[in-house]
């Protein structure tokens, strides 16, 4: 799978949501994904359609993406364009953990 990445992992997807591959892979839960990103330079804070991937694994409820990003430095508070933290998505989507 390694061999698949494009040299630039932060570009982005041509999915109608504007995803990067690691803003993708967190909301959809891809642990293996995330963390294959992350260890070949995806910024843990790169933002697509106004939200980090923390915000999208958060409104998802994706623990163990929360916890890769979260061990990559992703910033706790950065904010979407509504000024919501990625803890604010949590809570909106009833997510405690």
């Amino acid at each position: 799978m390694h061999r698949l990445l494009p040299p630039n992992v932060d570009a982005p997807l041509s999915t109608r949501l504007h995803d990067t591959l690691l803003t993708y892979a967190a909301r959809q839960g891809h642990v293996a994904g995330v963390e294959l990103l992350l260890q070949n330079g995806a910024s843990a804070d790169i933002i697509a359609s106004g939200r980090t991937a923390l915000m999208m694994a958060a409104d998802q409820g994706h623990t163990q993406c929360l916890r890769l990003l979260c061990a990559a430095k992703a910033g706790l508070d950065l904010r979407d364009e509504c000024r919501a933290t990625a803890i604010v998505h949590a809570a909106r989507a009833g997510h405690a953990e």
